[in-house]
């Protein structure tokens, strides 16, 4: 690209002047347009290699320019830099090449020039796939610099995340983006850049509602309890907060559970890797969608709506320090003077992202940074089984979280899990698998229990035919797990068993929530009763084993694996399952016969295969946890 031809787009004169002197110093050709529009239509006309847009207005208004812009024939491959005041806007405008202060900072100017000048071939909007080999550099780049695990699960993330990139950067090839990534990593902050567009994912207030139950009815009054008589200190550090609704709604839980929270010391750090969210966070302004899980109370009492949204109210917001870091390689942030650690660290939906030994090491980690009895919640799909021995697990409506071990005098809640743990989750039946949605974490490996969730208004208004109805409600109680109504799922898959008592994936999925609701009666009844239609189901037995090991019944459990692997010997978990629990009776050789038999099945899957029965765990993770395990 010789950057010989420049089109500047701005109202204000005296900048472009200023521009066009530069610019003249580095023998380029200027013209000039007053508007966005003339300069959209001179562009189309005569196409530039380089345009400078001076946005009218706040720094934002430049994204519709500029993606009108990439969607023209004759412009996609025009970079475009921006100027403007605004200090954060390098961080937002992300499809821009590059973003100058204002008044325009000559020499970036000309560096952006000499990029340009030593690019190796032409843009192209469709550069061909990441191979395998290059997948590899990238992976292995991101993996030491953040922690970020990027294999076959997640590749089509990465890759739209580096298209993204090299769209704005107006290169035409994945390994020229490379050698970019690597110059500029830290000098230009492009690592940062790139990680906005691996990292988002969409949250909202209160998500995983029972997490804000078990801390409003049991742990912020255990913890009060304890610090009777003593100073009123309470610490909370949400890892991962992504845009701020976190940790606002932890701050909005600790204010309506303690009446007197105003003597108290609370602060609740948040931080995250990706310093653009948490300027969002900052911000505190949010829509109508991220809201959809508070009250009407709660709107009015810590909200206040205005032209730009909903936002945050100065108490709550006081209560919420932010903050970029990477939990890879950044020092973990202190919990204040006085008695070190934090009551709670919330670390939902973050794991995901990293391989077995860096989850190993972050959790070692955390439990050195919470307090003696102090309090680790993960997502869903997250789980210490095989990482640490440090943490009891706690299973409070339809979710579970941890407590370290050191320490007494934390209350129990309602339901504790049994000290002895099933060997693998409690999994839903083949034809009730969630799917696996990019952007999003996996499905959980832990099917919630059913709750008192309500049935969302989508559902449709007229009623199928007769013959159509069952699947429909099969098909709605799917989306509902997958939506996290718990609750309505459960409820359809109760209606659907009224017209079709014996729906066996039905009374399976069924069984798997009372499993893990701790209604261990119950889930056995559905497993016999779809046994009783139908006696060759390699999933009711699996779920019949897990529920038995889970209650103590260790040779049934066994025997009903057994089962399992009878009518399906290429059957991942049931090897898996019944391999650590011999383990765990003594029977070492036995077990580890099973698990080389569930990695033999395992490594004839697909790459990037969803493991059946799994709950939605890849291929590749199963491995890798094989392998350490059989280490």
């Amino acid at each position: 690209m010789h950057a010989s031809n420049i089109l500047i787009i701005s109202g204000d004169g005296q900048l472009s002047e200023l521009l066009a002197q530069t610019l003249a110093a580095e023998k380029c050709a200027v013209a000039t347009a007053r508007s966005a529009a003339e300069g959209v239509e001179a562009a189309r006309l005569r196409p530039p290699d380089l345009i400078i847009l001076d946005p009218a207005g706040a720094p934002a208004s430049a994204e519709p320019v500029i993606a009108r812009l990439q969607r023209g024939r004759e412009t996609r491959a025009v970079p475009v830099i921006v100027v403007t005041a605004d200090p954060v806007a390098e961080h937002e405008l992300l499809s821009a090449f590059d973003v100058l202060p204002r008044p325009p900072d000559p020499e970036r100017l000309r560096d952006d020039l000499a990029i340009l000048r030593r690019r190796k071939g032409p843009f192209t909007a469709a550069p061909a796939p990441l191979d395998g080999d290059t997948h590899r550099l990238f992976a292995d780049f991101l993996e030491a610099e953040t922690g970020l695990h990027f294999d076959q699960r997640n590749l089509k993330l990465l890759e739209r995340g580096l298209r993204s990139r090299m769209a704005a950067l107006k290169l035409g090839s994945f390994t020229e983006y490379f050698d970019y990534l690597l110059r500029f990593a830290n000098p230009r902050g492009e690592l940062a850049k790139l990680l906005t567009f691996l990292t988002v994912g969409e949250t909202s207030f209160f998500r995983y509602s029972h997490h804000f139950d078990a801390l409003r009815r049991f742990i912020v009054p255990e913890i009060a309890g304890r610090r009777e008589g003593r100073r009123k200190r309470l610490r909370i550090w949400s890892a991962g907060c992504s845009t701020g609704e976190e940790p606002y709604s932890l701050a909005i839980t600790v204010v309506d559970t303690l009446p007197d929270w105003r003597e108290w010391d609370i602060a609740i750090v948040a931080t995250d890797l990706n310093g653009a969210s948490i300027r969002r966070a900052k911000e505190g302004v949010y829509g109508d969608r991220t809201l959809r899980g508070a009250s009407p109370e709660c709107l009015r009492r810590h909200f206040t709506k205005s032209a730009a949204g909903w936002r945050i109210g100065e108490e709550v917001r006081r209560l919420v320090e932010f903050g970029v870091l990477n939990l890879q390689g950044g020092q973990f942030p202190s919990s204040g003077e006085g008695e070190p650690g934090f009551d709670v660290i919330f670390c939902r939906n973050v794991m995901i992202y990293f391989d077995l030994a860096t989850m190993e090491r972050l959790v070692a980690k955390f439990a050195e940074a919470l307090t003696p009895g102090g309090y680790l919640f993960l997502g869903h799909s997250e789980s210490l089984l095989q990482l640490s021995s440090r943490f009891e697990r706690f299973s409070h409506g339809s979710g579970f979280y941890y407590r370290r071990r050191e320490g007494h005098g934390a209350a129990t809640p309602r339901r504790a899990m049994p000290a002895s743990l099933p060997t693998a989750p409690f999994v839903l039946p083949r034809e009730a698998m969630p799917r696996l949605v990019l952007r999003e974490p996996p499905p959980p490996l832990f099917l919630p229990a059913a709750g008192t969730g309500r049935v969302p208004a989508s559902r449709p208004p007229r009623p199928a035919p007769a013959e159509e109805r069952p699947r429909d409600l099969f098909r709605e109680a799917r989306i509902l797990f997958d939506a996290e109504e718990y609750g309505g799922a459960a409820a359809l898959l109760d209606e659907l068993l009224l017209s079709e008592p014996r729906h066996t994936g039905a009374l399976l999925a069924r069984g798997t929530i009372h499993a893990n609701g701790g209604r261990f009666a119950e889930a056995l009844a559905d497993c016999d009763a779809a046994l009783a239609i139908d006696d060759l189901l390699p999933e009711a037995y699996l779920l019949r084993g897990l529920i038995r090991e889970t209650t103590g019944e260790t040779e049934e459990a066994v025997a009903d694996y057994r089962r399992a692997l009878l009518l399906d010997m290429e059957a991942v978990m049931p090897h898996y399952a019944l391999g650590r629990l011999l383990t765990r009776l003594g029977r070492n050789r036995d077990g580890e016969r099973e698990l080389r038999n569930a990695m033999r099945a395992l490594e004839r899957l697909p790459a990037g295969e969803m493991v059946p029965f799994s709950g939605g765990m890849p291929r590749e993770t199963l491995l890798e946890l094989l392998r350490s395990e059989l280490a």
